[in-house]
């Protein structure tokens, strides 16, 4: 905090100017409001685990046993298509069998056995392209809101876009839970909730981060990312151990999912946007909205943010007054300025252009690894929930330990690291025999560790890479990029053979080799990128 003195032709006036983390320190940085805002953020984060990752385990095809001329064997859903065995012989899971006609029952002993979507939306048939699908409608509407929607928190504030977002997608979300009508019905809903992820993901992140100070506000991404990997976790110990029915699982998840819409209701606009907006009383008034839920001193009228200080001084200069005095610590002098040139000329300076194509390279490769990994996890040899399980497990080890890890040991080997270890354990995966159950979770654990911190350091570290000013430009961009190319990894996922994990490996080993090329933005070239064309 430091203290002003103005002083012009009337008596001379005090006041208290803070930044925003020194208001922080005033309103309550660590208390009940930042306990209730990440609640509310990090369950919306989780919202995609929520409709999209479980859809590997909700299209998962039953153990099919085909019956001809009375003799009964284990055989794959395209079969029963087929006329012979086209007719179906068991009603119920303690039914008995005909042995004088010839069809398919399902073995509802077997693990594998789920009540999920196979029955009501009839997917026995589908091609396996339909059923990739499912999860490619949803990162088709995730890449196309993010180009479109993304911005709009920048605009428009971050909690009421937020509570339309949530609204919406609770909306979406229940139409795939009650209106079972077809497949297709059932893609319109994913690819809306797809579209309003930008709104959900991006501003639950966002809003979580603005209103902790800066130091502490990598507690809110690192908690974000490592919740939202413990929805497989739920999944799997629901459908091992509770249920094979999948409506009851999703009444929770549906359940879960309105708190943060109820949460965000009572949840000042983000202070820190206010204050970049130059919405000073308005964000006076969010601080002390903080200030109350904390039961902390207020901001008073003598209360002055650092940056309404020189919004003051530079209104004062137009109109010709005379700032006589003005005198402030160094600790709450602002950054340097900060290029106002176009995000096209930003790339046109080689370093951010080699910066743009190595990560865009990472996006992408690490977007398809990790979502394939979920998807062709069904079909990998051994206990199926063990697996599942075993995946979260790494994935959330990967997002504690990747932002000191690319800390201690630099961002551009930890994540080169990460690609070779996720594409080298992926390939091996493919290999193993299903009998070595040992090197099979092993593998499984290191590939999912190497491609989860590749994916969590894109999202950590990209705004580092650029100006500030065009920085979330840049992340929108290449987020939405690698959504888009992560819309294959449902439909090679469903291939037969060893091309799913193979073309992941090349994609991690790839990019593997390109981001030794990284070079981080530093604060003082803001003023100057332009002149290094």
């Amino acid at each position: 905090m430091s203290t002003y003195y103005v002083l012009d032709k009337k008596p001379k006036s005090k006041f208290n100017v803070y930044t925003a983390d020194q208001v922080f320190d005033r309103v309550g940085s660590l208390n009940k409001f930042q306990l209730i805002a990440a609640l509310m953020c990090v369950i919306s984060y989780s919202f995609d685990g929520y409709t999209v990752y479980t859809i590997a385990l909700l299209t998962l095809m039953p153990d099919f046993r085909c019956v001809k001329n009375g003799e009964e064997s284990k055989c794959t859903a395209n079969i029963t298509c087929q006329t012979t065995f086209n007719n179906f012989l068991k009603n119920g899971e303690n039914s008995s069998i005909d042995p004088t006609q010839n069809g398919y029952y399902i073995n509802w002993d077997s693990q594998t056995s789920l009540h999920n979507w196979v029955e009501p939306l009839n997917l026995r048939c589908a091609t396996q392209y339909q059923i990739g699908f499912f999860g490619s409608v949803f990162f088709m509407g995730l890449g196309i809101g993010t180009l479109t929607l993304a911005h709009l928190g920048d605009q428009y504030g971050r909690i009421r876009l937020l509570r339309i977002g949530l609204f919406l997608s609770l909306v979406a979300f229940g139409c795939i839970i009650f209106v079972q009508v077809s497949f297709y019905f059932t893609y319109v809903f994913l690819f809306f909730l797809g579209f309003l992820s930008p709104i959900r993901l991006n501003l639950s992140f966002i809003y979580g981060s603005e209103v902790f100070k800066e130091q502490h506000a990598s507690i809110m991404g690192s908690l974000s990312l490592c919740m939202d990997s413990f929805t497989m976790i739920i999944a799997s110990v629901y459908f091992k151990y509770i249920s094979k029915d999948w409506s009851y699982l999703y009444y929770f998840f549906f359940s879960i999912c309105c708190i943060p819409l109820i949460i965000s209701y009572f949840m000042p606009e983000s202070p820190r946007y206010l204050l970049q907006k130059r919405l000073f009383n308005d964000a006076r008034a969010s601080f002390n909205k903080i200030a109350q839920i904390n039961r902390k001193q207020p901001l008073s009228t003598n209360d002055k943010f650092w940056s309404e200080i020189q919004v003051d001084k530079l209104d004062v200069s137009n109109k010709n007054n005379t700032l006589s005095t003005i005198a402030y610590s160094d600790s709450t002098r602002p950054a340097k300025g900060i290029n106002q040139s176009a995000l096209s000329d930003v790339l046109s300076v080689k370093k951010y252009q080699i910066n743009y194509g190595a990560l865009l390279l990472a996006w992408c490769a690490s977007s398809y690894s990790y979502y394939m990994i979920g998807f062709y996890l069904k079909y990998v040899p051994g206990d199926i929930y063990q697996n599942y399980i075993v995946s979260a497990i790494a994935e959330a080890i990967a997002c504690q330990v990747a932002g000191p890890l690319a800390i201690k040991y630099g961002s551009s080997k930890t994540m080169t690291a990460s690609f070779i270890l996720g594409g080298t354990f992926g390939l091996l995966l493919s290999f193993i025999d299903e009998k070595n159950s040992i090197h099979i979770i092993s593998s499984l654990l290191i590939a999912k560790f190497g491609v989860s911190t590749a994916i969590s350091l894109c999202y950590v570290l990209t705004t580092f890479y650029f100006p500030i000013l065009h920085s979330s430009k840049v992340f929108s961009y290449l987020c939405a990029k690698g959504k888009f190319f992560a819309m294959l990894a449902p439909l090679v996922a469903e291939i037969q053979g060893h091309v799913p994990l193979i073309s992941m490996a090349i994609a991690c080993l790839l990019s593997s080799m390109s981001a030794f090329l990284l070079e981080k933005h530093h604060e003082d070239e803001d003023d100057d990128y332009d002149h290094e064309k």
